[in-house]
């Protein structure tokens, strides 16, 4: 009877030793938690160029500007979306876009010329034509994107450009000074009325501007990390139109390339 009970005691003590050294193992099965961004507000400010493809024809006798360029100017802010979080992505911009563009090409052309006695004849004389186009346009431009990293990114999007105002100024500014006349006699050339020899041809709304030009814009955009809310943005994107400006010119659109920068704020942090 002794035995036994040193017995079941010796157990019981053996027990109790087991359950005070037991650790628990977490299962390799259980879930982690990983938190990501459903929307982010980004604005952007862009500076860059303005060009053109095909050629604008003024309305005097073959004007026809091949060369545009200008200084281009774009700010506002987008919305993004995360369709696969930290992979698939859309977003909308809605932004501001000044498209302005000049150019200007010389010419030698043939100017009747009246003499004292009254009677005309023909001379060459050389003039610069110089365009300066105006355009300001709401830019609502959707994309999808596919993030690489959380640094990178690269965009297709499509856009819609509502002009809200255009307009054209066509000026001709006399070059040559003074002509030989066919007897001899040097004259000096003037544009009457003219201050600085310079004529205003046109000054008005862009003849026939359409309301909407559409096209696509290609973008690569880089994401600087700022802290758990906040990135600098980085990026650059072209805008290649697929419609002119004008039902006027049927060739005539206006591309745009620009450089950006940015603040993106995360607006909601979810778990998955």
């Amino acid at each position: 009877m002794k035995r036994s009970l040193f017995a079941i005691i010796i157990i019981f003590c053996m027990y109790n030793c087991i359950n005070l050294n037991a650790q628990q193992i977490e299962s390799p099965l259980e879930p982690v938690f990983y938190q990501y961004h459903d929307f982010e507000l980004r604005g952007i400010i862009a500076l860059g160029t303005n060009f053109n493809s095909g050629a604008y024809s003024a309305e005097c006798p073959e004007c026809k500007f091949e060369n545009l360029s200008g200084f281009g100017f774009t700010i506002g802010p987008e919305i993004e979306y995360a369709i696969l979080p930290n992979y698939l992505y859309i977003a909308m911009k809605i932004l501001y876009d000044d498209q302005n563009l000049s150019g200007k090409f010389r010419r030698i052309e043939a100017v009747p010329i009246k003499l004292a006695d009254n009677s005309q004849i023909t001379t060459p004389i050389e003039f610069r034509h110089k365009l300066d186009l105006t355009v300001q346009a709401i830019s609502f431009s959707p994309n999808i994107y596919f993030r690489f990293s959380d640094l990178f990114d690269i965009r297709l999007g499509f856009y819609g450009d509502y002009i809200f105002s255009t307009n054209v100024k066509h000026t001709k500014e006399l070059l040559t000074q003074s002509t030989v006349l066919p007897d001899g006699e040097r004259v000096i050339v003037s544009l009457a009325d003219m201050p600085g020899n310079t004529a205003t041809l046109e000054d008005r709304a862009i003849p026939g501007a359409k309301s909407m030009v559409f096209g696509i814009a290609p973008e690569v955009n880089f994401n600087l990390l700022l802290s758990k809310d906040w990135d600098f943005v980085v990026g650059t994107y072209f805008k290649f139109p697929f419609t002119g400006i004008s039902d006027n010119q049927n060739d005539f659109k206006i591309n745009m390339w620009r450089f950006y920068l940015g603040i993106s704020y995360n607006i909601t942090t979810e778990k998955k």
